[in-house]
């Protein structure tokens, strides 16, 4: 079990929301490596070279580990995630998975081109959204302003 160091003990807002932040970037990470696993399997399918054939064959058994592996983590961060909360909801946890990825993809959608003001928008309510997903995933009082969140839960 991982365990909280001096300085996050006194600063929960930032382990809690920056451990939340993490488990985005593993769906992330376990996302991108299934478009590369189907564009593997994809090239398998077409290819007659036996050769090439196995070193695909190689390369999607190391892939699937990795994105079992990335799973594994992001499950084991959510637990402890859930047991720190105290007063979670485990019925809501797919749900803030959900909302942790969709939240995720908008920061990168944003990062393309952030002078684009369709896509900041999008990331902002994107981000209401995950606050409102937080709040009821971790028992809080509802709000949908991820400072504002932050601040309550860190008191």
């Amino acid at each position: 079990m991982m365990e909280q160091n001096q300085s996050s003990q006194t600063n929960t807002r930032a382990w809690m929301f920056d451990a939340l932040m993490e488990c985005g970037q593993k769906l992330a990470m376990a996302n991108h490596l299934e478009e590369k696993i189907n564009g593997i399997r994809s090239k398998l399918d077409e290819t007659e070279d036996v050769e090439e054939a196995y070193k695909l064959g190689e390369k999607l058994s190391h892939m699937q580990d990795l994105v079992q592996m990335i799973s594994d983590d992001r499950r084991k961060l959510m637990d402890y995630i859930m047991s720190e909360a105290g007063t979670a909801e485990d019925e809501e946890r797919c749900l803030l998975k959900h909302a942790l990825l969709d939240y995720t993809i908008a920061c990168e959608l944003y990062e393309v081109d952030t002078t684009n003001n369709e896509l900041e928008n999008n990331m902002l309510a994107t981000s209401q959204t995950l606050a409102g997903v937080i709040s009821l995933t971790l028992g809080l009082e509802f709000a949908t302003c991820m400072r504002c969140l932050a601040d309550k839960y860190k008191k």
